[in-house]
């Protein structure tokens, strides 16, 4: 069967609310936080695919490739966003929701070290995490119900459920999915 892809972000949830300089829900990228020293905000961006042969089997495929972009910012940040990913299978739409958590570290460490990102040094390292890896909503294909499953994030032929994006950088990385038989 062919796939296509879009994604829309929605549901942020800040550290206090109206308090992240939050802008572009409903588009495919979310900005916050007032930079530190440039006018930069840190952000999510996703890019889904125009068309994939995918197959029913369990086998992973490209949902798209999900960008976080890291700069300092001044005051709170968010603490998770959803994305709206609507999957466009031979021609009928649906979509699913997952949400991902956002650890904004603090970029000075403790006493030279990152605690929460153990192994970088500062300025800390964010992260971006899966918090729900599995669709609560479901296709039928063929008389078959399937749940759409986030078999995690690919970079460098490694596959996680999180990925770390250091200070004043972008870090993009393929989303992996899979559709799973309900029975």
């Amino acid at each position: 069967m062919f796939v296509s892809t879009v994604g829309v972000w929605s549901n942020i949830v800040e550290a206090v609310p109206g308090s992240t300089s939050l802008t572009g829900v409903g588009t495919n990228q979310i900005c916050w936080g007032q930079g530190n020293y440039t006018s930069q905000q840190s952000s999510y961006y996703f890019e889904g695919i125009s068309s994939a042969s995918v197959s029913l089997d369990g086998s992973y495929f490209v949902l798209g490739t999900f960008v976080h972009h890291n700069y300092p910012v001044y005051g709170y940040s968010i603490r998770s966003a959803t994305l709206q990913l609507t999957v466009t299978i031979n021609g009928v739409e649906v979509s699913f929701n997952f949400q991902f958590d956002h650890n904004e570290t603090p970029n000075d460490g403790v006493n030279g070290t990152c605690p929460q990102t153990p192994g970088f040094g500062p300025p800390c390292p964010d992260t971006v995490s899966i918090n729900n890896s599995r669709s609560q909503e479901t296709v039928i294909v063929d008389g078959k119900q399937y749940a759409l499953c986030l078999a995690g994030f690919s970079q460098n032929n490694q596959v996680g459920g999180q990925f770390v994006t250091l200070e004043n950088q972008a870090n993009a990385v393929q989303l992996l999915g899979q559709f799973v038989e309900v029975k």
